[in-house]
């Protein structure tokens, strides 16, 4: 837990020594800023132990056709550090917030995002290939990318799968533009995969 948290919280403190550095925040800010990320810290370490602990693996994983997916204590970590704790933004432009999704319950997110993937399969049968580095979705008219690395993991025993990196709101064109041309595959009303 404490090897991927201290990645994140350095990654934060990076950008607030910028902002710092650049005179965009007070000395005042910046000592009350890294006090609070310290905290939001150790709030992400005790949500992520706390669904980890007492479970043999210390992963969720799904097999599809193709290979596996593995959601692990990194992806917890990292989409709740850079897409669900909004007060850790702190002024830094270009991050993305995810808006509450009803079917991704924060406190149990490795579940709920193999629930997702488990849906997602029941509409893409097609095998999943060691390059596919994403997946697309939308809710409630809010386009979401999901991403994927395809390598070996401790997991699966050294063999090679899929680690679910991240999934967040695209707000860059560079995300949006993945949409283009790909056919629209609705679930409900609310909820649609595009591939």
């Amino acid at each position: 837990y404490f090897n991927v948290i201290s990645i994140e919280l350095n990654r934060r403190l990076k950008d607030l020594d910028l902002i710092y550095n650049e005179g965009k925040i007070s000395e005042a800010d910046y000592n009350s800023h890294i006090k609070h990320l310290y905290a939001i810290a150790f709030f992400i370490y005790y949500k992520v132990k706390l669904f980890f602990d007492g479970r043999t693996d210390k992963f969720i994983q799904l097999d599809v056709l193709g290979g596996s997916i593995v959601v692990n204590i990194y992806s917890f970590v990292h989409i709740l550090f850079r897409h669900y704790i909004p007060s850790l933004d702190i002024g830094i432009p270009d991050r993305s917030i995810n808006e509450p999704i009803p079917f991704l319950d924060i406190e149990n997110l490795p579940s709920s995002i193999k629930n997702l993937l488990i849906a997602y399969f029941q509409f893409d049968t097609s095998p999943l290939t060691n390059s596919r580095e994403y997946l697309l979705f939308s809710y409630n008219g809010d386009k979401y990318i999901i991403w994927l690395k395809y390598h070996k993991l401790e997991e699966l025993n050294n063999n090679f799968g899929f680690e679910f990196r991240t999934l967040y709101k695209c707000k860059e064109q560079r995300d949006l533009d993945k949409f283009n041309d790909l056919p629209e595959h609705k679930v409900n009303v609310d909820l649609s995969f595009y591939f």
